[in-house]
């Protein structure tokens, strides 16, 4: 049965966030995917699910988009180093969710 490595709670626990306006967050965010990226090859699992960042609103939204878009880049480039593909969930912006 085909199984994913979950990076959900190494992000949350932590709220680390992929499309923070905040340099150093997302670098936290990324260098820990990097990590579940490697525990996942070491459990010889072939894909990652993750999730986007807390939506920042309107008007932030397209910077954060694009912080984003950096910030999976770099993860799906060292996953592909390993055979592990990517999935990424969005946050729901209709619902607050504050963890």
């Amino acid at each position: 049965m085909p199984a994913a490595f979950g990076a959900h709670p190494t992000l949350l626990t932590q709220k680390l966030d992929l499309n923070s306006s905040d340099v150093a967050m997302r670098a936290r965010a990324v260098a820990q995917l990097k990590a579940d990226i490697d525990e996942a090859a070491e459990l010889g699992l072939s894909r990652l699910v993750t999730l986007s960042g807390y939506d920042p609103g309107d008007a932030k939204r397209p910077d954060a988009m694009g912080w984003l878009a950096e910030s999976m880049h770099q993860v799906c480039e060292y996953g592909k180093k390993y055979g592990v593909g990517i999935t990424m969930e969005t946050f729901d912006r209709a619902v607050e969710k504050r963890l």
